[in-house]
């Protein structure tokens, strides 16, 4: 998924193809590069071509897909957050949620589930970085520090939000928390490495009935790709593409048809 590095508005683009003005328009930290490729109307290749310049230029990186069920864990680049000022600065203007109301709750209460006091509607529309920073004000550098700390390759991003009150009221907004820190290197992905004895996975495909229809044999094929795939050699991001599901219904799939499968993660 690509994510813009510059604030683009401040990047003089005279001169600058058409087909990358177009893809730059639809950079938003949230659509993947198939999904700006159909909203744009343009050729899957020709997103990707702009996108490999973009990131050749360093207007770009390209991190994974955001999904709760994600595990990442801090990296040793985590001591510059508690050091450095201006990317702390950065960092809570960066993970302010843009459409909540500024609270006027002290850090304390917000950890200690206390009843908040009256909010104050929100100053300013999205998009608007002096609002975001004067929303920052109520977040604790100290408190999302142990927020990024408490992520590891045990505990998904669900579980991290689940804990904290700053997620629960709208403070931080999670897809942002997590681009922030892999944009600046102090966050890894722990990815998921898909275990199926061979045992069961030589089982795959399944054998076909004359009684199929098109579709069903479609779907049996599918699902032997997908099994024999799990050798410990593939991510289950990477199954799920070929897949075309995401990782939790294979996995429910999986359990579903008693089919022990174990996850490595590294």
């Amino acid at each position: 998924m690509p994510v813009l590095t510059y604030d683009i508005q401040t990047l003089s683009r005279t001169g600058w193809d058409l087909t990358l003005q177009r893809v730059l328009t639809f950079i938003d930290g949230v659509r993947h590069v198939q999904l700006i490729s159909q909203e744009a109307h343009m050729d899957l290749s020709m997103v990707e071509e702009a996108l490999r310049h973009l990131v050749y230029y360093k207007c770009v990186t390209l991190i994974d897909i955001f999904q709760f069920s994600n595990f990442y864990e801090p990296t040793s680049l985590i001591a510059e957050l508690a050091s450095n000022r201006r990317m702390q600065s950065d960092c809570l203007a960066y993970i302010a949620c843009r459409d909540a109301d500024e609270p006027d709750v002290p850090d304390a209460e917000l950890e200690s589930g206390a009843a908040p006091h009256d909010q104050g509607d929100a100053a300013a529309t999205a998009g608007d970085m002096a609002a975001d920073r004067k929303k920052s004000k109520s977040l604790s550098i100290h408190r999302v520090f142990q927020l990024y700390c408490g992520l590891s390759r045990d505990t998904p991003v669900k579980d991290v939000c689940l804990s904290s009150k700053y997620f629960q009221r709208n403070l931080v907004d999670p897809r942002r928390f997590i681009t922030f820190g892999l944009v600046n290197g102090f966050l890894r992905r722990i990815h998921i490495y898909p275990v199926v004895k061979p045992v069961y996975r030589d089982k795959f495909p399944r054998p076909l009935d004359p009684t199929d229809t098109a579709p069903e044999k479609a779907e049996k094929e599918a699902e032997g790709i997908a099994v024999r795939m799990m050798d410990g050699n593939h991510s289950a991001d990477e199954i799920a593409v070929r897949r075309g599901l995401p990782w939790s219904v294979i996995r429910a799939w999986l359990e579903r048809n008693m089919l022990p499968c174990e996850e490595i993660r590294k």
